[in-house]
């Protein structure tokens, strides 16, 4: 006789990263502490959504070389974005997968599981932060991981040299500069495009993949925070920005204000 499912609320992490950091090892860390409060987890790939589409010049996008791959997504990326003239079109694809997930476990799309986690790897523009807080309100959160930049480029340029079976990772700085210039913002240029430069700041949370185990004491304390498993006192960092924003309220220049983002209604 089976046994039932202990009631717990659905939870739907994103995460955003500059390219050439490593989501991965997050995601990883994500599901290792959902486990530890007996949650499953789903991990959402939004640009392996793409290849579902039926077109072919998003359904057989190139999986190497590695910086044909990175480059082609980035553009599938964006096209699909402008095909729709909807900025958060990637994040609208990952709620079309929570559907199909739901579906196959209970049968019902619209009937949230109990349990169960979703980690969305990665979101690249802000419209996708705003569109995923309207549909799941505090159910959802952004988890932001950074990496030196110097660290970036060396495991960048190290993957593209092996998926091209060179042992020369240094003759593949001047095509990393490229990703990373494309990856961090095209915003001036087309408003569907790369825009980590914006949407990383819009976190909830900030994690040095770096750092393995600090990464992984981050993660959890997120978890424990949510779920109050733990008590948790504010660290240097959050108790520095709090008096950072409460000096930003006191300056009569406008552009120097930090507004607090509203909570936004659940989703029925």
């Amino acid at each position: 006789m089976a046994h039932d499912v202990k009631p717990g609320p659905e939870i739907i992490f994103g995460l955003v990263g500059s390219v050439g950091t490593d989501l991965d090892f997050v995601s990883q860390c994500l599901t290792t502490a959902l486990i530890d409060v007996n949650y499953q987890s789903l991990t959402v790939r939004l640009s392996e959504l793409m290849h579902e589409i039926e077109l072919d010049q998003w359904k057989h996008l190139p999986e190497s070389p590695a910086y044909e791959r990175y480059m082609q997504h980035m553009t599938a990326g964006n096209e699909v974005r402008g095909f729709l003239s909807r900025g958060d079109a990637l994040a609208m694809l990952a709620v079309g997968a929570i559907r199909e997930a739901r579906e196959d476990r209970n049968g019902k799309p619209d009937l949230p599981l109990a349990r169960h986690a979703y980690i969305l790897k990665s979101l690249k523009h802000p419209s996708e932060v705003k569109a995923l807080r309207n549909i799941y309100g505090p159910s959802f959160h952004l988890v932001a991981a950074y990496c030196p930049r110097e660290l970036r480029k060396r495991n960048l340029a190290q993957k593209l040299a092996a998926s091209e079976h060179n042992f020369q990772s240094t003759q593949y700085f001047d095509k990393v500069e490229t990703l990373m210039k494309r990856d961090e913002s095209e915003r001036e240029t087309n408003e569907f495009g790369q825009n980590v430069r914006d949407t990383f700041p819009l976190a909830d949370v900030f994690v040095d993949s770096s750092n393995p185990d600090g990464a992984t004491s981050s993660v959890k304390r997120l978890v424990d925070l949510i779920f109050g498993t733990a008590i948790q006192t504010p660290t240097k960092d959050e108790y520095s920005m709090f008096h950072a924003q409460a000096a930003s309220l006191r300056s009569a220049a406008l552009g120097r204000r930090w507004v607090p983002r509203l909570q936004p209604r659940a989703a029925t």
